[in-house]
């Protein structure tokens, strides 16, 4: 082999192993952004064969790296549930559950205090003092209004009230708007008025 030939062989060699690079880099990412969005990937089982896994699983540690053909993407660890490895979701709902808690015994607290709030606190003091006097006079006036009608009494008016309403005095109208309202009524005697083509 001359040197030309040795020289394309590295330069070949060289450009496979930057490809390889290349690839491997690329599904890292892909692999690293799929499992953050907790989507599912396509895994090398043992057989050779590909499998997919459902969204209910994620990989918390994250191991890539190539096949010995350099195209088949490998995962060393094994699938867990989403949140089996941290506690993560088990405080969020226990502090959630805690906050219910909270709220309801705050509400039944309000409830038990509208039963008993307004006591040591006089009540119907203004209807007892109005009672006190309208029942009397009731009374009354129902006794005089029976006695009247046995005995055929008319109605005898005591009191008469006048109401006035005061004018409101308004400025006088310019002459272009009285103009314009003698104008609408001469127009208005005469009813509507259709072109003959209508006939109408």
């Amino acid at each position: 082999l001359d040197d030309n030939d040795i020289a394309h062989r590295y330069i070949g060699i060289l450009l496979l192993g930057v490809w390889l690079v290349d690839v491997s880099l690329r599904r890292s990412i892909a692999a690293h952004t799929a499992i953050s969005k907790g989507m599912s990937l396509i895994v090398q089982a043992a057989n050779g064969g590909r499998r997919f896994l459902p969204r209910r699983f994620t990989f918390p540690v994250v191991n890539h790296s190539l096949d010995s053909d350099g195209l088949t993407l490998v995962h060393s660890s094994l699938p867990q549930a989403r949140h089996g490895s941290t506690g993560a979701y088990a405080e969020r709902k226990a502090v959630a559950k805690e906050t219910r808690r909270e709220r309801w015994e705050k509400k039944q607290a309000r409830l038990t205090s509208l039963k008993n709030r307004r006591d040591g606190i006089p009540k119907g003091v203004a209807r007892t003092k109005f009672r006190s006097w309208f029942e009397p006079y009731k009374i009354s006036n129902d006794k005089l209004d029976r006695q009247a009608r046995q005995a055929n009494l008319p109605w005898k008016i005591k009191v008469a009230s006048m109401v006035e309403r005061i004018p409101v005095i308004m400025p006088n109208k310019p002459k272009w708007e009285e103009d314009y309202f003698a104008l609408k009524t001469y127009l208005g005697a005469f009813g509507k008025v259709y072109p003959k083509e209508l006939g109408l």
